[in-house]
């Protein structure tokens, strides 16, 4: 403590300023927030950056704009082809597969944008119905178009589930993810991913008792 009139030290409890005289004010020590940046610090209403948007979450965010305004069109022009009964079994299959996956996606990412624990539920409800529809198309292209056809169609099957798996694995072992989240509640309430550990957050959750 030094004096706010000379700049003479003085004990931190004096009133007066033992040098020249002057009355000192009390100096009340800054408030201290539990954690921040891995040690305490004075700015309780400082958060870390992956409590907020960014990153991943920030592309998920622009897809979803995005998203919002081209599949309704793309679902429009769907519904207009099957009233008119253009296109075959295989059409209707694909197009119902992909509209109800894509509403389930998207419910999905508002879900976690919206910080709800059960996204990933329902992220794995919509691989499992985008992977069903692909696995019926490949029996019927077996049944119709021999069986040359049914491996190439496999093959892009496969690839479309090498295309989901990393955003499940993305979802459950990320940093950002977690804290973002505030709880490991999420992956409590996933189908398939319920007994994965979860990742340490940067900064402990703001609501403990809410872990499951």
């Amino acid at each position: 403590m030094y004096c706010t009139q000379c700049g003479t030290q003085k004990p931190p409890n004096a009133t007066y300023c033992p040098e020249c005289g002057t009355a000192q004010a009390a100096q009340q020590p800054y408030p201290q927030a539990p954690y921040y940046y891995g040690h305490t610090q004075p700015y309780p209403n400082l958060k870390h950056p992956y409590q907020s948007i960014g990153g991943v979450l920030r592309w998920l965010q622009v897809s979803l704009i995005f998203s919002c305004i081209f599949l309704p069109i793309l679902w429009a022009f769907n519904i207009f082809t099957f009233v008119r009964g253009e296109g075959d079994f295989s059409t209707i299959l694909l197009n119902s597969t992909s509209m109800i996956s894509g509403i389930l996606t998207l419910v999905c990412m508002i879900m976690l944008l919206r910080r709800k624990p059960n996204f990933l539920r329902i992220y794995e409800i919509s691989c499992l119905v985008m992977l069903g529809g692909l696995l019926l198309y490949d029996v019927y292209l077996l049944f119709t178009m021999g069986f040359a056809m049914f491996i190439v169609q496999l093959i892009l099957t496969l690839f479309v589930v090498g295309a989901m798996a990393p955003w499940l694995l993305y979802y459950v072992r990320s940093v950002r993810v977690r804290t973002y989240m505030g709880s490991d509640a999420y992956i409590k309430q996933s189908i398939f991913l319920k007994r994965v550990t979860p990742p340490v957050p940067a900064v402990p959750d703001d609501n403990p008792s809410e872990q499951l």
